[in-house]
């Protein structure tokens, strides 16, 4: 029978790079009984917080110093609103109806009360002028509707036409 032979074929790194390999496995857990950094307790220090830059420091100074250095401004803006009351206050009191009379010039004002009583006077006018078109057109439509009534069916048909038939159908139906 044939003797079986197993080959395995590795592919290694270059020596300088399994020299360093090995350097850093023997620090970190050590050699011939000497401990490795895995194997050294170390101190277990509190949570701490990076203090702050000299800028930083003097920016907290700066800010508590200029803590009330807008007072100055706040009080000129309250005397301003107060002042700006003031002023509306007795703007409202100057802008009263009747305030506006003085600066009228009285020509004026008999001159307008003129034009609008001429105004309404036409305005009158036109319209007893529309009042009276309606109430004479009234009459004329009540004086054909007798005038209709009285007359046969068959005169009535030769006097109508159409246009008169649209216009008044109610006068159909009764006759």
């Amino acid at each position: 029978m044939a003797e079986v032979v197993k080959s395995y074929q590795y592919q290694m790194p270059p020596e300088y790079v399994q020299q360093r390999q090995q350097e850093l496995l023997n620090t970190l857990f050590g050699v011939n009984g000497q401990q490795g950094l895995v194997e050294t307790p170390l101190p277990v220090i509190g949570q701490q917080v990076a203090g702050f830059s000299p800028a930083q420091q003097q920016a907290f100074q700066m800010a508590q110093q200029g803590i009330g250095g807008y007072m100055p401004y706040l009080q000129a803006a309250e005397a301003a609103t107060g002042q700006a009351q003031n002023i509306a206050t007795q703007a409202g009191q100057m802008f009263q109806p009747g305030a506006a009379q003085a600066f009228m010039d009285p020509y004026q004002q008999n001159v307008t009360q003129d034009a609008l009583a001429e105004i309404r006077r036409q305005g009158d006018i036109a319209l007893q002028s529309q009042a009276a078109q309606a109430l004479k057109q009234e009459l004329l439509v009540v004086r054909e509707k007798v005038w209709f009534k009285q007359k046969p069916n068959a005169v009535f048909k030769i006097l109508c036409h159409e246009e008169y038939l649209k216009i008044y159908p109610e006068t159909i139906s009764k006759h």
